[in-house]
């Protein structure tokens, strides 16, 4: 306990007793008893389940009431029945209005605000913040309304809630708020053991793991870090995870969690590529390094992703129950061979076989294979079912081996099974508990952690991971920590430590889907120059001077998304500016600008909403080139003149236009636009593509690789005709270091770039 929390408790300890002093003796008699001082506390429990009060102190006597962890009570008395058991008294709501009700309570149940840890401050960061005493609110009171900047003691987390404490006006308040209400402080203001943070400095932790551990250490003293120097630098192991496949989300997860890379994501119809299964995706790379940052789990929960997973005698066969308990592992099952398997004495048996944490064979059979409970019916998933066509009878609890989409997925992972002849349940949970203990806790993969971020060298880097999903460690810490009775014990985490890590923990929020794209956007009556595209920001239109206004609607990829900028607008002469935004559920912004040039009155070069059977349809084609999305096929450092003489044209004429639109009359380069003029109105422009000319000169030379060399650093973008042309290797897969191989390739002579 901190200098300062030990403070605290002397503070109120010593106000309790003035208290009881204060309030004299009741007398009786000769009998002499002291008033009870009622204490504020809340409900507890080491798995954070419900608790159920009694009507008299005993685990025996009947039941008032189930009481959720947090809620609030008040101790009125206590009391040691027969067995030796301590137990409060306590009054309590069950809901807003209701009758206050009385009961007993185990004391291990119940923990007082005054002995209440704090685990981190910070500071409410929103107006008109309400501190409920229950997390979820539950129908229990509103306690307080808090402003921006109080500052708060963080006692607690619950699902997306913080239990809080603070003091406004004298009167201190301990209650429930939600989370993204609270901004926790960089370096929580608690003092902490010098002694111990030198020591932690000369274990090799770097200065921003160890207040927070050094936090920990204060709550339980038994715990031990050390730390994994992995010699790695930060980017380069992001990167690394950050590869298409590698870290996976659920597609049904919140969409900010998935990686909107153009191999990832289509962003003219919001559609993901399925990388496993039917439902997994490619996880983006903030909310990649949002769990590969360890600074983000030093909790008492996440913590135990770094828990080593070697066997232990302090694991028992209770918290195994706890961990399986309310999934079909909570029920004895046919073993397929006509005895029938209890899971958790299976588990406790294999575990200590192998040298494996029962524990985190549990988790992880949970993890894979989910709760299997429909309607209160036990429906195993197919590769623990038994029953699949060609594979009755066969097993793969710990989904080995199982990789793909769809039926592929299946039919790997069972026919590994049957390969390996786990033709009962008990089989194939010994088989994978193997396969787990020799091949990643005994090579060093011996944390929730590395198993899913393989950092261990003994066979390369990143390609030995048990896991693609993300968040794999810290749903699995998070039911692995509910199997331990008692936390207080010793436990040894082992903590990955990379170079070069940024100064503040990565961060995340799940804002929501991040496409800003226009599917459409029209002007009523009249056609753009270019044709639209979600990818491109620049449309112009020249109308007659005879149109007053114009009527402009857009419609966004993503109906979640906003629209602003249309409607029936006003046209002056002359030149009109536009700006379209379309802004995205996660708030991410898109401008779209569009230029329309209202004619002055002698001018008859404008369009005019007319029948089109009216006007010849313009023609245009070209054996020398291929027109379609991009005009291609231009050689490098090609004149207007040579490349227009390319063109058959029928009722038009063609021009070479600069990217603002400008006429080109020198040497075509990527981003110049092919404009088809009828009656010298601008019909039609389509973007012209060198594939190679990155940076839009017209040449193919080492500019183009400072370019894309940059585009792959992030420190420049490139986008349209542009990104098309980085392509030079023609692979259809964006830019990257091949096509700057192939670029350079090229300079030197040794192969060239295919421009058709």
């Amino acid at each position: 306990m901190s200098y300062g929390i030990k403070s605290r408790v002397q503070k109120i300890t010593a106000v309790v007793l003035i208290m009881a002093m204060a309030l004299g003796v009741l007398c009786s008699g000769d009998m002499v008893t002291y008033a009870y001082d009622e204490k504020a506390g809340m409900i507890t429990s080491s798995d954070r389940s419900m608790v159920e009060t009694k009507d008299a102190p005993s685990v025996n006597a009947n039941k008032v009431s189930g009481l959720v962890y947090g809620k609030p009570v008040t101790v009125i008395n206590e009391t040691i029945n027969e067995a030796g058991e301590k137990w409060y008294q306590i009054k309590y709501l069950i809901k807003d209005g209701a009758e206050e009700k009385t009961a007993y309570c185990k004391e291990s149940n119940v923990l007082l605000n005054a002995n209440a840890t704090v685990i981190w401050t910070g500071k409410i960061n929103a107006n008109n913040v309400s501190l409920w005493s229950c997390t979820g609110q539950y129908q229990a009171p509103k306690l307080a309304t808090m402003n921006a900047g109080i500052r708060v003691e963080i006692l607690d987390k619950h699902g997306e809630w913080d239990r809080v404490r603070y003091t406004a006006n004298g009167v201190e308040y301990v209650g429930w708020v939600e989370r993204i209400f609270v901004t926790e402080d960089q370096v929580p203001d608690i003092e902490t053991d010098e002694e111990f943070e030198d020591y932690l400095r000369r274990l090799g932790f770097p200065e921003s793991y160890i207040k927070p551990l050094a936090v920990l250490h204060e709550r339980y003293p038994k715990w031990k870090f050390e730390p994994y120097i992995t010699g790695l630098k930060w980017a380069d192991v992001l990167a690394a995870q950050c590869k298409p496949g590698v870290s996976q989300t659920n597609i049904n997860y919140n969409d900010a969690y998935k990686s909107v890379a153009p191999t990832e994501y289509n962003w003219y119809t919001n559609e993901w590529v399925i990388r496993d299964t039917s439902q997994w995706v490619t996880a983006h790379p903030d909310y990649v390094a949002y769990h590969l940052d360890p600074r983000n789990w030093f909790d008492e929960t996440h913590i135990f992703m770094f828990e080593k997973l070697s066997y232990s005698e302090a694991h028992t066969i209770e918290g195994v129950q706890a961990i399986i308990k309310g999934t079909h592992m909570e029920y004895d099952i046919d073993n397929g061979d006509g005895t029938m398997l209890n899971y958790s004495t299976a588990f406790m048996e294999i575990a200590k076989a192998v040298g494996a944490s029962p524990y985190h064979l549990a988790s992880r059979v949970r993890m894979e294979q989910g709760v299997c409970i429909t309607n209160g019916q036990v429906v195993l998933k197919n590769m623990i079912s038994g029953t699949i066509s060609g594979f009755e009878g066969y097993y793969n609890y710990f989904n080995v081996k199982t990789y793909g989409t769809g039926n592929e997925y299946l039919i790997k992972g069972l026919t590994h099974a049957k390969e390996q002849g786990w033709n009962t349940r008990y089989k194939s949970i010994l088989g994978g508990a193997t396969h787990i203990a020799k091949n990643y806790i005994a090579i060093g993969q011996d944390t929730l952690y590395l198993e899913k971020f393989d950092l261990v060298p003994y066979g390369g880097l990143y390609n030995h991971q048990y896991m693609t999903a993300i968040h794999a460690p810290r749903s699995e810490s998070e039911a692995a920590v509910k199997a331990y009775p008692d936390i207080t014990q010793e436990f040894v985490f082992k903590i990955p430590v990379f170079e070069e890590m940024p100064e503040q923990p990565a961060a995340f929020t799940a804002s929501g889907n991040r496409n800003n794209y226009l599917k459409t956007l029209d002007v009523e009556g009249f056609s753009l120059t270019p044709t639209f595209d979600g990818a491109k920001t620049d449309y112009s239109l020249i109308v007659h001077n005879s149109v007053a206004s114009v009527k402009i609607s857009a419609t966004p990829v993503v109906s979640k998304s906003k629209v602003e900028g249309t409607g029936t607008l006003n046209l002056k002469v002359g030149t009109n500016t536009f700006k379209i935004i379309c802004k995205s559920e996660s708030g991410d912004v898109k401008e779209y600008n569009l230029t329309i040039v209202r004619e002055n009155e002698n001018s008859n070069a404008g369009s005019v909403p007319s029948n089109p059977s009216e006007t010849p349809k313009p023609t245009y084609s070209s054996e020398q080139y291929k027109v379609d999305k991009y005009v291609t096929g231009v050689a490098p450092q090609t004149t207007v003149a040579n490349f227009l003489a390319g063109f058959k044209f029928e009722n038009c004429t063609l021009k070479v236009l600069n990217a603002d639109g400008t006429e080109n009359t020198g040497t075509v380069a990527t981003g110049n636009k092919l404009g088809i003029y009828v009656e010298g109105a601008l019909q039609k422009s389509i973007d012209i593509v060198i594939y190679g000319d990155a940076n839009g000169d017209g040449a193919i030379d080492v500019m183009d690789i400072i370019r894309l060399n940059r585009y792959i650093l992030k420190s420049v973008t490139l986008e349209g005709a542009y990104l098309e042309a980085a392509d030079a290797n023609r692979s259809a897969d964006g830019a990257d270091i091949m096509d700057v191989i192939r670029i350079n390739r090229h300079i030197l002579g040794n192969t060239s770039i295919n421009q058709k």
